[in-house]
């Protein structure tokens, strides 16, 4: 299967529809693409109307400010107070010290287990959620385990988790958007399995459940994409997500990779630039396991050492642009100006680490005949890349030292 449909978010995506931010004096303001997590029970509002509650413990990504209040996307978009919410770097501090002052209530065991999960520990995540589990299981435990076992890539074990939750639902009377969810979350485990089949089928009970889960529309037309054959289905998914939630950059760009594979390259430009917009700093689309996974390993002291071979360069709109404008093969669309541009930026905001966002520099050097600037950053991409990827990485470096730029294959 493309890589496309190798990934996981979990952000956006953590098992309820919420965002929660505990205001504090001397905090910086939340942002967008920030990430905090519910510390009680929250309204997701539109004006004054109350679309439902959230749970405590949602992992939440901000897209928009508005004052006090925080626009997200999880089941149904709305609005939350900051004052129900905590930022993701005291999420940890903050539920640790409740279950020391309340140990028997296994709710903040799975809170502080969502803690883990936003900053991509699975390891610790998965203790929290087995002491729970002991305790008293339940559906939306289940869940949370079967997420971080998604995370660490142990797709079976996810799959078993989330097949519980669904058999065990009636107990804890989810909603219909909880479940969705779960049915999401389990589709996108069997897409890390390559069963394209049955995750489209997850993600059509979704769709079912809750038809105003953009989230679901998103991931079923990346499903669609990993297909091969079935692009117009996978735009129509993407314009129905971007209906729902305008402000959905993961849809853009994913929209954007569509259209590039059917030719339409002006198309893919606009919605490359609309999803770079609208988090213009970001290294990858919010709601995708690479944002995680690169937020994770920026916190990190000691960042997970899988964490660079699980990042999809698919899931960075900005890395996406530089290497259609380096790269295209109708000379109209190339640009290598701005693609220099471009990909010199997201290096820098990744600290030169990440061995794709490399390998496009170098493509952009060479299509402005910088073929200096080329070897140098295609022998270094070289250095870090995937073992999987080194032949790859060698023949673009023979082209650069020979003087001729990468062009992409008409569709690729």
């Amino acid at each position: 299967m493309s890589t496309r449909f190798h990934w996981l978010t979990l952000l956006l995506l953590s098992i309820q529809v919420l965002i929660p931010a505990l205001s504090r004096c001397g905090e910086p303001p939340v942002r967008p693409g920030d990430v905090v997590i519910t510390v009680r029970q929250s309204p997701l509002k539109i004006d004054d109307s109350r679309v439902h509650f959230v749970r405590h413990g949602t992992i939440l990504g901000v897209e928009s400010v508005n004052g006090e209040w925080l626009w997200v996307t999880q089941g149904k978009s709305g609005w939350v107070s900051q004052r129900d919410v905590i930022p993701r770097g005291q999420a940890v501090a903050y539920f640790s010290q409740q279950i020391l002052r309340q140990p028997g209530d296994v709710e903040w065991l799975r809170c502080r287990g969502k803690a883990y999960l936003a900053f991509g520990i699975a390891e610790k995540a998965v203790a929290d959620f087995n002491r729970a589990l002991m305790v008293r299981p339940s559906p939306l435990l289940y869940a949370d385990r079967g997420l971080a076992w998604s995370l660490a890539s142990e797709y079976d074990k996810a799959i078993a988790d989330f097949s519980e939750a669904i058999r065990t639902h009636p107990s804890q009377r989810l909603s219909g958007d909880e479940l969705a969810v779960i049915y999401c979350l389990r589709g996108l485990a069997r897409g890390g399995k390559n069963d394209v089949p049955a995750a489209i089928t997850d993600f059509n009970e979704a769709i079912r459940l809750s038809p105003e889960l953009a989230f679901a529309f998103n991931q079923r037309g990346k499903a669609w994409l990993a297909d091969g054959n079935s692009t117009m289905k996978a735009i129509a998914d993407f314009n129905e997500a971007l209906r729902l939630n305008p402000v959905f950059d993961s849809a853009y760009n994913n929209r954007a990779l569509a259209w590039a594979t059917m030719g339409e390259m002006e198309k893919a430009i606009a919605d490359f630039r609309a999803a770079i917009s609208l988090d213009p700093d970001a290294l990858f689309s919010r709601n995708t396991r690479s944002r995680l996974l690169s937020e994770a390993a920026g916190w990190a002291a000691q960042p997970q050492p899988d964490t660079q071979r699980l990042l999809d360069p698919l899931d960075s709109p900005a890395n996406n642009l530089a290497l259609l404008l380096a790269t295209c093969p109708d000379q109209q669309f190339r640009s290598g100006a701005e693609a220099v541009q471009i990909a010199q930026r997201l290096c820098q905001l990744d600290k030169h680490r990440f061995a794709p966002f490399l390998n496009t520099l170098a493509a952009a050097y060479a299509e402005t005949g910088d073929f200096a600037g080329a070897v140098m950053w295609q022998s270094k991409a070289l250095e870090l890349g995937a073992a999987g990827k080194q032949d790859e990485l060698r023949s673009r470096l023979a082209l650069y030292q020979s003087g001729k730029p990468y062009r992409q294959k008409p569709g690729q």
